[in-house]
């Protein structure tokens, strides 16, 4: 990955993180981190590396406490996920550079489906949209939601959620 702009200072904070990271998974069987993962992270907090790693032992551990470290893409339920199309990201961004990402509640079925599966299509869908470059430089995630339900009184709700860096 390209340095994008990035500062001197920015680099060398990515290359301490880097070297942070790996030291953990040095002693797992997981790869390195790359450098576009590090990016990520580092961004979402600022280049702050304290806060930095704590996003990342925090997604870490997510991750493996609801079974979204290892995704088993002949799982039937999972593939039901995918088809059924009720959690979409377009390939476009808004005009503040955000994510959008639709879910539309009237394809889920809970009787037909897990709720491992649901996460797994979830997060599989959104790893795969946010792989490049994504965020916004400038400190916020941002990811805009359109969730979609069909109701008496309403048939579109929209939310905008964004986690701020604190």
């Amino acid at each position: 990955m390209a340095s994008h702009g990035l500062t001197d200072e920015e680099k060398l904070k990515a290359t301490i993180f880097i070297e942070e990271v790996n030291k953990i998974r040095n002693v797992t069987p997981e790869a390195p981190i790359s450098y576009t993962e590090a990016i990520k992270f580092l961004m979402a907090r600022k280049f702050d590396e304290k806060r930095a790693l704590n996003l990342y032992h925090l997604h870490e551990e997510t991750r493996r406490k609801e079974g979204l470290k290892q995704i088993d893409f002949d799982n039937k339920f999972f593939q039901g996920e995918l088809l059924v199309e009720k959690f979409t990201v377009l390939p476009t961004r808004d005009s503040t550079g955000a994510a959008i990402a639709l879910f539309t509640a009237r394809h889920h079925n809970p009787t037909v489906t897990t709720h491992q599966a649901v996460l797994q299509a979830l997060v599989f869908q959104l790893d795969t949209a946010l792989e490049r470059y994504v965020s916004p430089y400038f400190g916020t995630y941002k990811l805009k939601w359109s969730f979609q339900v069909l109701m008496k009184k309403m048939r579109k709700i929209q939310y905008n959620v964004q986690q701020i860096n604190q």
